[in-house]
């Protein structure tokens, strides 16, 4: 008997099935009926696998409608930035910042220590703790987990199974995590942070967070446009030389996280997915990205793009 079209819906859940032998995928649109999501799972056959899965999907996308395509090949995107800030209580830190707009600190401090956790935006892991996980997959919305309201462990525990719900369908391409300097910092430092929360055994957070996502690191593709040197590559030069606008420097989100003020943070706009279109377009001409590094040396900010 040929096998009947996966097209039975009822109370949003969708059963999984074939059609002319074909494999289907189910891929989710914003409920608004904003752009395809890309991807899924895969009708096996197996109903209770297919509804797990619809379950974990549900966790982050909250409020979707199912359709069922037949496959592509699809990529899902995780455009993905962390916000670490220095792993002290505000009053320290803000004393701190005192001390050091007076002069009374700095590097060569007998703590000077203290002077770098308050001014240096790559912190190590022992000495800071992430704020904020930003990440946008394909073209839905931004989400923004934050510790100021959760704490950091139940965001890295959200995080941390959305990426294992993106990925345990092993029969498309693999997760494509995209950000600035994200092989350097963001992924080595959520890690860390996991593995000190005991969130997974080593090998299993390895897996999810390491080995399998393909990872697009923004900084590195722009490597031979600056003579293979990193130096210069900044978050806000890129930013302005694809006229795009700033994120603004680690001190101004330290200050403004221990201070409270939590709206100054989420203001700023996610800008990876603007900026990685561009680049798939065409990456900024060397003289460009010397032009926006030339500026930044000089002490100039560049505008905010409207």
């Amino acid at each position: 008997m040929r096998p009947t079209p996966n097209i039975w819906r009822a109370r949003g859940k969708s059963r999984p099935g074939t059609a002319g032998g074909r494999r289907y995928l189910r891929v989710w649109r914003c409920a608004a009926g904003g752009p395809t999501w890309r991807v899924l799972a895969r009708g096996s056959g197996r109903a209770a696998a297919w509804q797990a899965g619809s379950a974990g999907l549900a966790r982050i996308l909250p409020g979707a409608r199912a359709c069922i395509l037949r496959r592509r090949d699809f990529v899902v995107d995780l455009f993905l930035s962390i916000e670490t800030v220095p792993d002290m209580d505000a009053g320290d830190y803000l004393q701190a910042v005192a001390k050091i707009k007076s002069g009374e600190l700095g590097p060569d401090s007998p703590d000077g220590d203290t002077y770098w956790r308050c001014t240096r935006g790559a912190l190590k892991h022992t000495q800071g703790r992430i704020a904020l996980i930003e990440y946008q997959i394909n073209g839905l919305p931004v989400r923004r987990l934050k510790e100021w309201d959760d704490g950091e462990r139940a965001i890295l525990e959200s995080f941390y199974r959305t990426l294992q719900d993106l990925q345990r369908q092993r029969d498309v391409d693999p997760l494509r995590i995209i950000g600035h300097n994200i092989l350097s910092y963001d992924i080595p430092f959520l890690y860390s942070r996991m593995r000190l929360h005991g969130l997974d055994d080593d090998d299993w957070l390895q897996q999810w967070l390491i080995g399998i996502p393909l990872a697009v690191d923004i900084l590195q593709v722009h490597l031979a446009r600056n003579g293979m040197s990193a130096r210069g590559l900044k978050h806000d030069i890129l930013a302005h030389a694809y006229g795009l606008p700033p994120k603004g420097g680690p001190a101004s989100l330290a200050e403004a996280y221990f201070l409270g003020e939590y709206d100054r943070i989420l203001e700023r706009q996610f800008v990876y997915p603007a900026m990685f279109e561009k680049m798939r377009d065409r990456l900024v001409s060397p003289e460009a990205l010397a032009e926006s590094i030339a500026q930044y040396a000089d002490g100039k900010i560049p505008e905010r793009a409207d």
